[in-house]
C-alpha cells in the first residue's frame, strides 16, 4: 500500500457540509485501494459509531478519489478510515497510519455549521460580460481627439437599449468591465473611483441601467480595480507634487523621491514597469478604508449585486477579509469574484471570496476541444483534478469561461470551426460552474489577443452566426430548466479513449441529466442501459440501447416524460 499517496484533511474540499450530512473525500494512489471505509460517530457518544463504505468517484494521472456522505443526528463528527489493499488493512486518522485501531488522533469536525446562503445566487448565474463602450447598436464610428482616438462611442445608454436582447438570450447577470473615469480605453487605470466616466453617460445612466436590469431579474456586477490606480489618481498626483511630504506617500510603494517614470518607474506598478498604473499599498489601513468606502458607496448608491476584482491575488488578503465583513453589514448577498489565473483555494475555501475566474478549467477545455492537445482520458483526469481542489458548493459558483477581454475568442482558438466551438459551449453550459459569455461569442465574433478580442459588438443578423446564437439560447434555456446542471453532482459514466467520447451525469435531488460528447470527426455508437430518453437539444426521443453520435456532436439527455 502506497501510504505516502493517501491524503485527507478535515476541511476544505476533503470534508464539508452537504445537505444534512458531511461530504468526505479521500485520496489514494491510483489502483492501490480495494475498499475504503469510514467509521464515524459523535465525539461525545461512542455508542453512536457507524461504518460506511466510500465509493470511487474518479481519478487523475496519479490518484484515485473516494467519496461519500455520512449522516448524524447531531452536528458533530469524529471519524477515521480503514483502508484495504488486497488483503492488507490499515487504519488512517489525523495522527497517521496504524496497524491496530488507534485510541486517539481521529479527524474531527467539532460542529457542522451550514454554509451561508447569501451568495447562493452565483450557482444559478449565467453571466454576460461586456466592455461598456463596445456594445453600441449604431455604426462603429470612433472617437477622435486627445486620448480618444480609436475609442468606441458606446455608452451605458446603449446597453440599456439592448437589455431585451440579453433577456431574450436568457442571461441573468451582467458583468461590466471598468466604468469609472480613467486614463485609457480599457479603464483599468482609474482616475476617480467615485465618478462614472462621463463618456459612458455618468452616474445617472448607471443607476438607470441597474434599475432596468433588476426589472428584468438581471444582476449587475462591476469591475473593481483596487490593486492599482491610474497615474492621474489624486493621491498619486499629490505624491508626484509633494514627494516625501505628501500625506499619501504610504498609499503606494515608492522606492525613492522624487517620483520618476523614466527610464523605469521608481515605484511598484501593475505588471512590469507600467508607469501608468501605480500599485496601491492595499495592506495599509487607510488605503483599505478608502477602497472599502468605494465599494460600499456603489452598493448603496446603485444597488449593484457584485464585484469582479481585478488581480485579486496581488491584493492584500486582509483587505478582502475587511471588505467581506463590511459588505455583510450592508448587503450580504453582494458577491466578490476574484480574477485569479491559477489555483485559488486559499481565497475560496473559508476565504473572503465567493468565486473566481476559472482560467485553469478554460485551458483544459481549449486543450481538448480546440487544440487537440489531449485525449478524452487526459481530459477526464484533469477535470477530476480541478474539481477536487474545491468543495462542490464552491465549484458550482466558479466562473466557467471560454474567453474574456484578456484572451483570444473561443471561435478564433477553434480556427473558425463552429462545430468545435459549439461542442466546447455544450460542455461549458452542462459542466459544474457558472458559465460566462463574453459579448459577441454568441454570434460568432472572431478576435485574437487584445486588442483584437475587444472589437465593438457586431449587430445585424447578416453579420451574425444565427445558428450559433440559437444554440446559445437553447443551452441557456436547458441549464435554467434543470437544477442538476446548476447545482448537481458530477460523475463520468462513459469514456472511450479510442473515439474521444465522454459521457457524464449531473444529478441533484430534483433532476438528472446525461451528457455525451463526441470530440472526434467520426460517428460513434453508444449502448446504454437507459431505455427511453429525450435529447433536450433536439427535443427528440433517444433509445439508449442504440445511440448514434455523429462526429463533433453532443446530446443532453433526460428521462422521457
Amino acid at each position: 500500500m502506497l501510504l505516502e499517496a493517501v491524503h485527507h484533511e478535515s476541511g476544505g474540499s476533503y470534508a464539508y457540509p452537504e445537505g444534512q450530512g458531511l461530504r468526505l473525500l479521500l485520496r489514494a494512489a491510483k489502483g492501490d485501494l480495494v475498499n475504503t471505509w469510514v467509521l464515524f460517530r459523535d465525539p461525545y457518544d461512542r455508542q453512536s459509531e457507524r461504518i460506511q463504505l466510500l465509493s470511487k468517484w474518479g481519478a487523475d494521472d496519479l490518484f484515485d478519489y473516494f467519496t461519500g456522505i455520512v449522516h448524524r443526528s447531531t452536528m458533530r463528527f469524529q471519524y477515521l478510515f480503514l483502508l484495504e489493499n488486497r488483503g492488507r488493512r490499515i487504519w488512517f486518522n489525523e495522527a497517521g497510519f496504524h496497524q491496530e485501531r488507534p485510541h486517539w488522533g481521529d479527524f474531527r469536525l467539532p460542529y457542522r455549521y451550514p454554509p451561508e446562503p447569501y451568495r447562493n445566487w452565483l450557482g444559478d448565474a449565467i453571466v454576460y460580460q461586456l466592455i461598456p463602450d463596445r456594445f453600441s447598436p449604431g455604426p462603429d464610428s470612433l472617437r477622435e481627439g486627445p486620448k480618444q482616438q480609436g475609442r468606441p462611442r458606446g455608452s451605458l445608454a446603449d446597453i440599456i437599449d439592448k437589455l431585451d436582447y440579453l433577456s431574450g438570450l436568457g442571461v441573468n447577470a451582467l458583468y461590466l468591465n471598468p466604468i469609472f473615469k480613467a486614463m485609457s480605453h480599457h479603464r483599468y487605470d482609474t482616475i476617480d473611483y467615485f465618478q462614472v466616466d462621463p463618456e459612458l453617460g455618468g452616474e445617472e445612466q448607471l443607476l438607470l441601467l441597474v434599475e432596468e436590469c433588476h426589472a428584468r431579474k438581471i444582476r449587475v456586477i462591476l469591475d473593481g480595480v483596487f490593486n492599482h490606480c491610474g497615474y492621474e489618481f489624486f493621491a498619486f498626483q499629490d505624491v508626484v507634487t509633494r514627494g516625501a511630504g505628501s500625506p499619501y506617500k504610504d498609499w503606494f510603494r515608492i522606492k525613492a523621491f522624487p517620483v520618476r517614470t523614466k527610464p523605469i518607474p521608481n515605484y511598484e506598478t501593475f505588471g512590469r514597469h507600467i508607469w501608468q498604473m501605480p500599485k496601491l499599498a492595499t495592506d495599509h489601513p487607510v488605503v483599505q478604508d478608502y477602497l472599502a468606502s468605494v465599494v460600499l458607496h456603489w452598493v448603496r448608491r446603485a444597488d449593484i449585486d457584485g464585484w469582479r476584482l481585478d488581480v485579486a491575488d496581488e491584493v492584500a488578503p486582509s483587505f478582502w477579509r475587511l471588505l467581506r465583513g463590511r459588505l455583510d453589514g450592508v448587503k450580504p448577498e453582494t458577491a466578490l469574484i476574484g480574477e485569479i489565473w491559477h489555483r485559488a483555494a486559499p481565497w475560496l475555501e473559508g476565504g473572503p471570496l465567493d468565486s473566481v475566474t476559472n482560467y485553469p478549467l478554460r485551458e483544459v477545455i481549449l486543450d481538448f476541444f480546440a487544440r487537440d492537445g489531449i485525449g478524452v482520458q487526459t481530459f477526464a483526469f484533469r477535470l477530476h483534478n480541478l474539481l477536487i481542489q474545491h468543495s462542490h458548493p464552491t465549484n458550482t459558483r466558479l466562473w466557467t469561461i471560454l474567453g474574456t477581454h484578456d484572451t483570444s475568442r473561443i471561435l478564433t482558438h477553434c480556427g473558425g470551426d463552429v462545430k468545435r466551438a459549439a461542442l466546447a459551449l455544450v460542455f461549458q453550459m452542462t459542466f459544474v460552474g457558472a458559465p460566462v459569455i463574453y459579448y459577441g461569442d454568441e454570434v460568432g465574433m472572431l478576435g485574437g489577443d487584445p486588442p483584437e478580442c475587444r472589437r465593438p459588438m457586431i449587430w445585424g443578423k447578416s453579420l451574425q452566426n444565427q445558428e450559433l446564437f440559437s444554440l446559445y439560447r437553447r443551452l441557456i434555456g436547458i441549464r435554467t430548466k434543470h437544477e442538476a446542471l446548476r447545482r448537481g453532482s458530477f460523475r463520468i459514466v462513459y469514456l472511450d479513449p479510442l473515439r474521444d467520447v465522454l459521457g457524464y451525469e449531473r444529478k441533484s435531488s430534483g433532476s438528472r441529466v446525461l451528457v455525451f460528447l463526441n470530440n472526434s470527426s467520426v460517428e460513434a455508437k453508444i449502448s446504454l442501459d437507459e431505455q427511453l430518453l429525450r435529447d433536450e437539444l433536439t427535443e427528440s426521443q433517444v433509445h439508449g440501447a442504440n445511440l448514434d453520435l455523429p462526429g463533433r456532436s453532443a446530446v443532453v439527455l433526460v428521462d422521457w416524460a
